[in-house]
């Protein structure tokens, strides 16, 4: 189970809406620290320190698990592979060198070395007899400095490793009993002004590069000295080219003038922090990790940072490690309490909802259907009974419909030229003037229809209103002319067909997108519209939007992505999730006010970036409550305020592009398991391949999309060349398994995409073979096929006379047992797919000809249309004549129904007195009334049985399912359901089965 996702879904979607409305205060913070909920970085443990590796994974030292890597998705103890040897050690420090070695220092558990090359372990512990070696087994920090030189800082004093001889240890200052560094335990290393320093449980010590003089400093006597370790240094750090330096003390800054530390002084209200690490969150801001919490300082001002009045951004939490990555997670490691992550809470939208008064808050959570701002500057929001008015001076009000308005939805906002509000409704048309909500149905009534769903609204500023109506079309109403005309009739009596958006830019044409019928255009008078032919016309249907960019340019939103048409070289641009949208699925575009196109989709907005030619992507990380963006509830003010509703209430747009990070990611291999074995540890994706054998089962790839922003939203394809070039499409599995492929070459790709779109740096390749099993030699082969050519030599040979005599014979035998074979081949047949009784096609013979009939259809594009046929009231015909009357009817039926076919239909018996029909070409009216005249044959041509004239007559179910649907059994039920409706309205007529939107 992926834990980690879960616990940011649940932290940033429900745990938002929870402090909108029970602390909206704490979103203010700077930073939101939350705990991971993972198996292994859950635990109560403490993590002494945490480093990203070259690839982007992180990792951290515990004193329960020892050393433990986390790639997003999943933590892996890298320490237990198949034995208890490294099981529960008590890791410190790493440092990874340039080698791709890694270097720990653990507590009791020495110095230990994970060699890249070779995968071989080495460990470093104390030897009194030896001079060089560990100074202790309790080794607190690990340094590689600018020679790459590393050195170990343990509770006895210090080694070093030089770069000449990188795998030996060399004690320092063993023999120099009065060196500040022999035997002192080490809390910090770091390198500044050409000089190691070290921060000791005795005060600093300073040693020049060449290693032979050095200077002791101590820290500033202060009244505040506690007795116990008050000359204790924890951390020392040279930080953006400043030497910094921690204690129980508190912080202190280095003074090259004075060659001496100075305090960072605290206010009254601030206790000093007892530090124990230091990390720089940006130019200008360190962090400090303390015993009671985390705190920030701002390095210009040298001044303490508050957070909700509060100094301390982690309380009750003992901070011993820091990490910020490149998209500025700050990762924190406590003692006994596991692993924090800080997300920086600048939001690129900002709920509306922080601010209105509380009052009003769970109102601003509902699903915001539709937002906007007039020209008074209100902006206003429509949730599914309410609407909320922010006025000019950011007052919020909000008012209710009323149930006896019956609204459930308000598809669009719009105001008149007298400032009178519209609302376009689930139920109608309604305005909302001197704030009382008023039905306006004249021009339902002038049209001579009742009022309906109006899906989309315009109104010209001459006063021309244009809305769209639930599956009929466009009304345009001049309310002072009392004059109303319908267009776009297209759409008239297509089942849940709709016009989704009727477009508005100043100075080009209207469109109108439909969700069935097309796109529409008007170029000049209100009564020529018409149907814009584009190229991908045959592939989709309709659209969700239209957005006009200028005379020529024209966006199309579809649920097959977003399209750019070229009007005036007929040129389509296709963009899909490939091109960072979060979803193919796009309901609105727009413009902001800065001229930049977003799209809305069902899985959050996206923002084209010119400079980047692909969109960026937004997620809930970013400020969004939900993902789930609301059609066409989207609003720009003229200041260039940009407010989007969402599912779970309505965001403004806060973006500070300049602080956007926008980073493609790696995609690295986690883990390879071959029949069960992890390999993980010993195999190296860049330089090694991957050999299996013959009799291999499974192979099980996992791998991971090193972006850490919103990890569950991180999507991945593959291929396999040797077995195909196809790419897989876009998802979120981060998993492939092979089973019992064949013998060959092959190599693996998989490309991934982060959660805002961007591709990964290169795509992850894996190589490996397949051996093949002895049979596969060719020589083995060769001396086969030779050997079965010299034994068929042998054998013509021997039998040639034989054969000569015998072959007349033979062949006339054969002939005659060949043509027995055919009939008797062909009786079999019939019997298997034909009723004995009609000689018609039976259900698993009508089922095979059904398949072929769907494919050639599917070629040519024509349509298909199934009829399931019962015979009325054949029950009571059977009880009175009896059955023999009863087989008479249905040979009768059976003959008129193969008369009046095609030679492409097919007709069979479905079983008892239900028949069914495929009609090929033939769309589902059109089957109608081939049903229709067929119940008038049966009317004029009954059957006799023992000269009584039998009435027979029959109900009809039609369906006609797009040719993508290959179920049979989809087929007749639809039909079924139809034939029930005619049983149930009177029998004796054919009925056409209702299908589903999400098949059409």
């Amino acid at each position: 189970m992926d834990v980690f996702p879960c616990m940011q879904h649940i932290l940033k979607r429900g745990f938002l809406c929870l402090m909108l409305l029970c602390s909206p205060t704490v979103l203010s913070l700077d930073y939101q620290f939350s705990p991971i909920d993972d198996p292994l970085l859950a635990r109560q443990a403490s993590v002494y320190d945490i480093k990203a590796d070259k690839q982007g994974l992180l990792w951290f030292s515990s004193d329960t698990d020892g050393l433990i890597r986390f790639d997003g998705y999943r933590s892996t103890n890298w320490l237990v592979p198949d034995s208890n040897e490294y099981n529960r050690l008590n890791i410190n420090r790493m440092v990874f060198t340039e080698r791709g070695d890694m270097w720990l220092g653990g507590w009791g558990e020495g110095l230990l070395l994970l060699k890249q090359q070779s995968k071989e372990r080495i460990n470093f512990k104390a030897d009194s007899t030896d001079d060089n070696a560990l100074a202790s087994d309790r080794v607190q920090e690990i340094f590689s400095d600018s020679q790459d030189r590393i050195w170990i800082g343990s509770v006895g004093g210090v080694n070093i490793i030089y770069p000449d001889q990188p795998y030996r240890l060399t004690r320092f200052a063993l023999n120099q009993t009065n060196h500040p560094l022999n035997g002192q335990r080490i809390w910090g290393i770091t390198e500044f002004d050409n000089a190691i320093w070290f921060a000791t449980s005795n005060g600093i010590v300073k040693l020049n590069s060449d290693l032979s003089t050095y200077t002791q400093l101590d820290l500033p006597a202060l009244n505040k000295l506690v007795a116990d370790r008050a000359r204790e240094v924890r951390n020392i750090a040279n930080i953006n080219n400043q030497l910094w330096a921690l204690s129980s003390q508190g912080l202190f800054l280095y003074q090259a003038a004075c060659q001496c530390f100075t305090e960072i002084e605290t206010p009254e209200d601030l206790p000093t922090p007892r530090g124990n690490v230091l990390a720089e969150l940006s130019p200008g801001r360190l962090w400090v990790g303390a015993s009671d919490g985390l705190y920030l300082l701002d390095i210009p001002s040298l001044t303490w940072l508050k957070n909700n009045n509060n100094y301390n951004f982690l309380p009750n939490a003992d901070v011993r490690s820091l990490h910020q990555n490149s998209i500025k997670q700050l990762w924190v490691g406590t003692r006994d309490r596991g692993i924090f992550v800080g997300l920086a809470q600048h939001s690129v939208f900002k709920p509306l909802a922080l601010t209105m008064p509380a009052t009003l808050q769970e109102a601003a959570l509902k699903r915001i259907s539709a937002v906007y701002h007039d020209k008074t500057g209100n902006l206003w929001l429509a949730t599914p009974n309410q609407l909320l008015r922010r006025d000019p001076k950011l007052q919020w009000q909000i008012f209710d419909f009323g149930w006896q308005t019956g609204i459930r939805k308000v598809f669009k906002l719009y105001s008149d030229a007298n400032d009178v509000l519209w609302l376009a409704t689930d139920v109608g048309l309604f305005h909302f003037k001197d704030e009382q909500l008023t039905q306006e149905t004249r021009p339902f009534d002038l049209a001579n229809i009742n009022s309906t769903a109006v899906t989309d609204l315009f109104i010209s500023t001459t006063g021309t209103f244009y809305f769209s109506l639930w599956q009929q079309g466009m009304l345009i109403w001049q309310s002072d002319k009392q004059d109303v005309k319908m267009v776009i009739r297209d759409i008239h009596g297509i089942n849940g067909d709709l016009i989704h958006q009727i477009s508005v830019q100043d100075g080009l044409p209207l469109y109108a997108a439909s969700r069935y019928s097309g796109l529409f255009v008007n170029n000049a008078a209100q009564e020529r519209w018409s149907r814009l032919t584009l190229p991908i016309q045959d592939d989709i249907d309709g659209f969700g939007c239209a957005l006009p960019e200028d005379n020529g340019i024209l966006w199309l939103c579809s649920e097959y992505g977003l399209w750019q048409f070229d009007k005036t070289n007929n040129n389509l641009l296709h963009y899909m999730p490939e091109q960072g949208l979060p979803s193919p699925y796009i309901n609105s575009a727009f413009f902001d006010a800065h001229g930049q196109l977003w799209a809305l989709t069902n899985n959050g907005p996206a923002r084209f970036d010119s400079q980047l030619q692909r969109f960026v992507s937004y997620g809930v990380a970013d400020g969004l409550p939900d993902l789930t963006m609301q059609r066409n509830a989207y609003s720009i003010s003229a200041d260039g305020e940009m407010v989007l509703g969402t599912a779970i209430g309505a965001v403004v747009l806060n973006n500070e592009q300049e602080q956007e990070v926008f980073q493609p990611p790696r995609l690295v291999l986690t883990e390879l398991i071959v029949d069960g074995v992890d390999l993980t540890r010993e195999f190296d994706v860049l330089n090694e391949n991957l050999e299996l054998p013959y009799a291999f089962n499974e192979l099980i790839i996992r791998f991971a999309v090193l972006d850490y922003w919103e990890p569950e939203l991180n999507s991945a394809r593959s291929r396999l060349i040797g077995l195909s070039d196809q790419w897989s499409a876009l998802n979120n599995s981060r998993e492939i398994r092979y089973v019992n492929l064949k013998p060959g070459k092959f190599q693996l790709e998989i490309e991934g995409q982060n959660s805002r779109g961007f591709n990964t740096i290169a795509p992850l390749r894996l190589t490996f073979s397949v051996a093949a099993p002895w049979y596969y030699s060719v020589w083995i082969w060769l001396l086969l096929i030779v050997s079965l050519l010299a034994l068929f030599v042998l054998i013509v040979w021997l039998r040639e006379a034989s054969l000569r005599r015998q072959n007349v014979r033979l062949h006339d035998l054969v002939k005659q047992r060949t043509q027995e074979l055919e009939s008797l081949a062909t009786q079999l047949k019939n019997r298997a797919d034909h009723d004995p009784l009609t000689n018609l096609l039976n259900r698993d013979g009508f089922a095979e000809n059904f398949s072929r009939l769907l494919a050639h259809a599917a070629r040519e594009n024509q349509a298909v249309s199934l009829v399931l046929i019962d015979i009325d009231y054949f029950k009571m015909l059977n009880d009175q004549y009896g059955h023999n009357a009863g087989d008479v009817v249905l040979q009768h039926f059976a003959k008129l129904l193969s008369q009046r076919i095609r030679g492409t239909d097919i007709v069979g018996r479905w079983g008892g007195e239900e028949f069914v029909l495929a009609l090929a070409n033939c769309n589902a009216m059109d089957a109608k009334v081939f049903c229709q005249q067929f119940l008038q044959l049966l009317q004029h041509d009954g059957c006799k049985y023992q000269g009584t004239q039998l009435t027979i007559s029959a109900t009809m179910g039609i369906a006609s399912l797009p040719l993508s649907v290959n179920s049979l059994q989809q087929w007749v039920k639809y039909a079924d359901e139809a034939l029930y409706i005619g049983k149930n309205n009177g029998r004796n007529q054919a009925v056409i089965a209702t299908i589903p939107t999400n098949l059409t």
